[in-house]
């Protein structure tokens, strides 16, 4: 793949550059545009991809070209050859130097001439569209179009046994306004499965969605497959399963969540932190609720139906089942009654929540053990009831888990738009109200709504608060359903539920570009034509449908044709307008790789009265429990920071660390990734590449990795124990008397803490070789990992030790003076862009080790690195003598003054303050 990035002057006489001679054509390093002069920015991009025949073919490749070269695709293509791809795209645009940005005077980067390019169409620069999040250049534009023709689904996605309609055609992903609105309800009154007489209790449950508005999505891209927003714009998947059963379980699985609509954020600014982090608490935990709740009722309720119902399958391999049938517990008694049906759904629901969201097993094995007790046993279970409870746990905990970091950082990102959120809402809130008070209606729920209702406080404990949102979904939500009758509503109102619904979801992508007339106009229009529709007693007719779906579409294509959206976007946002950024998780881990579900739930939900208060530590109760510390795990997922400074000292959380740079999928972006979050400081902004300032953080005592814990008081843990700091400074004071016993024997009979103090007074610091603790640096250049590894005084370094890996093809680079920012930054995009161009020749006829190993040394001296330095409190003192040392480079001495402040907070008998040493600091530092 190659890209190039042209500026293209305008010449007398030549209104399109389509026409420029090669001479007009110019990188903008050589071209030095004039104020004012009318410019075209374009991209070429040409990709290069091998297309291999039958085997009796493999002649000498031939070279094909895509939309060049209608003659050579006429040949025969059994035969290996190479195919050449070219997309070229151009926006028009002025110059007005009056843009320009001043180096490093804006956080965020200017990337070559972004800043001074003035979009024709919107008469905003690059620059200023980046700020906005609407950049889209010609080289988006070419990506688009190559995502296009190369990963976008050939077919919609569809089931594999199922079938969703008697044709099985979907003409667009959302077919609201395009069918006849009874996808979902034919689906519910035609598949065999569900007219089981066992499904019957169940089937209210399966209408009330689909009275409610639900609605299929039959995805083209996986951008299309990613966006999950239960009650809104997102539909109910079609995901093919590996057999029938599986597929359908999975299916009623998402139906469950439309009984529970995800809550609605509104984007209301309020002063009160502690409120903002009670907004967050509450949509978390209703979000994991609606997954507890869904679990029973699809995997174990619908599983047991199907089961009686004769159909034949094990359903050992679902996992949840056989712990639903080592209860004993019967939802379905031989006279169909659905108050017993409720009393067990609320049962395992109460078990299961406590599991899902607090980690707590206790009412599953509460169940488990009355199950045991019984005497008249009529049928054996499949597996042991500890059996059972421990394969589900083994198969969900990943779930519960990464759902947490999944949810939190879905309101994370709706949180960090709240501006945006606010008008969105200001804008659909008259729809919901519509939709609320219409006959039949839909009900959707804000966060704020919730907590007015419930009357919930920033005062309850994580326990309190889900067991409130519990009851009142049971009451409000679920019993309802099932108390429910199974006819299905006239279809022009379920096209009114779901076209309402669907647009309330849609219309965040008018409120995205305040800046532009088109948006106001189009959002009071198609508010106007919901209100009126839906308030419509007789509902909402195909073509009305298709209609309000014509016009938000023309709106679509207006962004597009601005140049605010690519294709790719415009093909997306037509179907899908996701309300928040994509987040992935990972499910198929080892084990080992996820923290304890009840160490992820306190992260939010907060913990409970008996949390480290009131146990004796030497009780069994209080026993920590043996933990596998060998996996990548975040035991915070929730956006909580992996460095804390408490008095003065910088701690790191590598476990959480390391957790968070796992999730990046890029390996060349990682080592970028982990300078932001520990922390360093960036010229360029925080996500930036340029290196302003380091980080030293003390990330291990004795061997033993620090855990962040906001929970407990200091905000440490260590050993699964709260570690204070004046324990700590004591501990080592007393650890170093005790050490020095053998040396004097003692002979006044002193206590360790006054030995402590006669060592501080002779200065015998050997003892303090006793005592180890490691930091965790980034944000140094290759020149201190060099002065650091000679260091005699260092016990290790881990450190990055060989170049052959993908992890240093895009390093940050050490910037130590304002002066240097944009000359760093022009070479390491030129050596990016250099790299690029010569990486797809090269990786032919090499290893990619070897490439690595060869382009990596491209990269100049300032490229930054990270290491974990582990010592004795002696071997620092030592090592940090060398601040007065004027013969040292001056980073690595900023670096010593960084370690030295760590430990003067922490023992300051030992370690001099900084501000006693005639080095001092970088004014940018901001020390």
């Amino acid at each position: 793949m190659w890209e190039q990035m042209l500026l293209l002057p305008y010449a007398q006489g030549r209104d399109d550059p389509k026409n420029y001679s090669k001479n007009y054509s110019k990188h903008y390093q050589t071209y030095k545009p004039t104020d004012g002069e009318r410019v075209w920015a374009r991209a070429n991009l040409i990709v290069w991809s091998w297309k291999f025949g039958s085997s009796q073919h493999q002649q000498t490749p031939s070279l094909r070209h895509v939309g060049l070269d209608e003659v050579e695709q006429s040949q025969q293509q059994e035969e290996p050859f190479i195919q050449v791809e070219f997309h070229t795209n151009q926006v028009e645009g002025y110059i007005d130097k009056s843009k320009r940005q001043a180096p490093s005077s804006s956080c965020d980067s200017v990337f070559g001439f972004d800043d001074i390019f003035v979009v024709k169409a919107t008469n905003l620069s690059y620059h200023e569209k980046k700020l906005t999040g609407c950049k889209c250049s010609p080289r988006d534009a070419n990506l688009s179009a190559y995502c296009a023709n190369h990963i976008h689904y050939k077919t919609r996605k569809q089931w594999s046994h199922l079938l969703s309609s008697p044709d099985n055609r979907h003409q667009r992903t959302i077919s609201i306004g395009y069918d006849d609105g009874m996808a979902c309800a034919s689906f519910l009154q035609k598949s065999p499965l569900l007219q089981h007489d066992a499904v019957a209790t169940l089937r209210p449950c399966f209408t009330a969605v689909v009275n409610d508005g639900a609605f299929f999505r039959a995805a083209q891209s996986r951008r299309q497959v990613n966006y999950w927003c239960p009650g809104l714009n997102a539909g109910l998947p079609f995901v093919p399963k590996s057999d029938l059963i599986h597929e359908l379980t999975f299916l009623c699985h998402d139906w469950g969540h439309f009984l529970i609509p995800d809550l609605v954020t509104t984007g209301g600014s309020v002063s009160a932190s502690s409120h903002q982090l009670l907004q967050k608490r509450v949509y978390v935990v209703w979000r994991m609720l609606s997954e507890a709740i869904t679990l029973v009722f699809a995997d174990m309720l619908l599983a047991e139906a199907l089961r009686r119902s004769g159909v034949e399958y094990d359903w050992n391999k679902r996992a949840i089942w056989p712990l639903f049938a080592a209860t004993r517990l019967d939802p379905f008694p031989e006279s169909p009654n659905v108050d017993v049906t409720l009393s067990v759904f609320k049962t395992l629901l109460r078990a299961n929540a406590y599991y899902c969201l607090l980690g707590d097993d206790s009412e599953y094995r509460k169940l488990l053990s009355q199950a045991k007790a019984q005497t008249n046993r009529l049928e054996e279970t499949p597996l042991d009831e500890h059996e059972a409870l421990k394969n589900f746990k083994e198969k969900y905990m990943p779930f519960f888990v990464e759902d947490y970091r999944w949810t939190s950082s879905n309101y994370d990102s709706m949180s960090s738009r709240s501006e945006s959120f606010t008008r969105w809402w200001e804008l659909v809130a008259p729809i919901r109200d519509a939709l609320r008070n219409a006959q039949r209606g839909s009900q959707l729920e804000t966060v704020e709504e919730v907590i007015a209702t419930l009357g919930l406080n920033s005062n309850l404990t994580g326990r309190q608060l889900m067991e409130r949102i519990l009851d009142y979904l049971f009451e409000t939500k679920l019993a309802p359903a099932f108390l429910g009758d199974s006819k299905v509503a006239d279809p022009a109102i379920l096209r009114r539920n779901a076209l309402g619904r669907y647009m309330i979801g849609q219309m965040h992508l008018l409120v995205r570009y305040p800046f532009l007339p088109e948006s106001k106009v189009y959002g009071q229009k198609l508010q106007q034509i919901l209100c009126r529709l839906i308030s419509q007693d007789n509902g909402v007719s195909q073509r009305q449908c298709a209609a309000v779906r014509s016009l938000y579409d023309q709106f679509v294509d207006i962004l597009e044709e601005k140049g605010l959206i690519t294709a790719d976007d415009a093909c997306v946002f037509s179907e899908i307008c996701p309300l928040f950024e994509p987040c992935y998780v990972d499910y198929d881990r080892d084990s080992s790789f996820y923290d304890e579900l009840s160490v992820v739930q306190r992260a939010i939900l907060g913990k409970d009265e008996n949390d480290f208060v009131g146990i004796d530590i030497n009780s069994a109760e209080a026993a920590p429990k043996e933990e596998n510390h060998s996996g990548a795990i975040d035991p915070e997922p929730m956006g909580c920071p992996c460095t804390l400074v408490i008095d003065g000292i910088t701690f790191a959380d590598t476990k959480r660390i390391w957790r968070k740079v796992s999730c990046e999928k890029s390996l060349p972006i990682r080592l970028r990734r982990l300078h932001e979050l520990v922390g360093v400081g960036f010229w360029d902004g925080p996500k930036g590449w340029l290196v302003k300032t380091p980080v030293v953080a003390i990330c291990a005592l004795g061997g033993m990795p620090i855990t962040l814990d906001s929970n407990v008081p200091s905000g440490i843990v260590l050993a699964n124990r709260p570690l204070g700091m004046s324990d700590l400074r004591a501990s080592w004071r007393e650890g170093m008397g005790l050490a020095s016993m053998p040396c004097y024997m003692n002979p006044g009979n002193k206590a360790p803490l006054d030995l402590w103090n006669v060592l501080v007074k002779h200065g015998h610091f050997s003892i303090a070789h006793t005592v180890s603790l490691s930091f965790f640096l980034a944000g140094f250049s290759c020149g201190v990992e060099n002065e650091l590894n000679s260091q005699r005084d260092v016990v290790h370094l881990a450190r990055i030790t060989v170049a052959r890996t993908a992890s240093q093809q895009q390093p940050p680079l050490v910037v130590q003076h304002a002066a240097i920012v944009p000359v760093m930054e022009y070479l390491r995009n030129q050596t990016q862009e250099r790299l690029q161009d010569a990486s797809s020749a090269a990786i032919r006829d090499t290893s990619k080790a070897d490439w690595y190993e060869a382009s990596n040394l491209l990269w100049p001296a300032a490229k930054s690195h990270c290491a974990v330095l582990t010592g004795s409190l002696r071997g620092f003192q030592k090592l940090v003598s060398a601040i007065s040392d004027e013969g040292k480079e001056a980073e690595y001495r900023n670096l010593l003054v960084l370690i030295n402040q760590a430990l003067h907070h922490l023992l300051p008998e030992m370690f001099l303050g900084s501000n006693l040493y005639d080095y001092k600091l970088p004014s940018y530092f901001g020390h």
